[in-house]
Parts: structure tokens; C-alpha cells; sequence
């Protein structure tokens, strides 16, 4: 993701934005899973290529029912990006 973020900065101009949807995840066996905060830690490797992350927006997320609803998101951020002024 870091290689996304280091091209979308060199394709936006200095102040403009983007938005990424992103859900959380989990790993682990079944009984002791690990919740892992996607969100935030995207934008925290954002970050560290020059944008400012200027809003992290909760989404609602449908119940999904049917053979793979055990691996459904359960809950989905909007980040917002702004490329620094450099």
C-alpha cells in the first residue's frame, strides 16, 4: 500500500484530496481473533509520503448473509487524504 500511496502523491496536486474505503480485518483462530485497525494504519503509512489524513469517516456496512458471511466486513472507514503543500 505504501507503493499506492508514494504514486497517488505524485499524481495529485499539492492540497487536493482522495479517499480511500477501507475495512478492518481480522486473523487468528477462530476463538482468539486479532482485530487489526486497517484504517488507522494506512493512514498512518500515508502519512509518512506526504499526506495529511484530514478525516476518517465510519461507513455503515450491510449484514451479509449466504456461505461467506463469516469473512464479511463488519465495518468500513472513508479515509480522507490531502496531499501536503509541499
Amino acid at each position: 500500500m505504501r507503493a499506492c500511496f508514494v504514486s497517488w502523491h505524485t499524481q495529485l496536486r499539492p492540497g487536493e484530496a482522495a479517499v480511500l474505503v477501507v475495512g478492518r480485518n481480522r486473523t487468528g483462530p477462530k476463538g482468539s481473533e486479532i482485530s487489526i485497525d486497517t484504517p488507522t494504519l494506512l493512514g498512518m503509512i500515508a502519512s509518512t509520503v506526504g499526506f495529511d489524513v484530514t478525516d476518517q469517516i465510519s461507513l455503515e456496512t450491510w449484514p451479509l448473509s449466504g456461505l461467506h458471511a463469516a469473512n464479511a466486513v463488519n465495518a468500513e472507514d472513508a479515509l480522507v487524504l490531502r496531499r501536503s503543500n509541499d
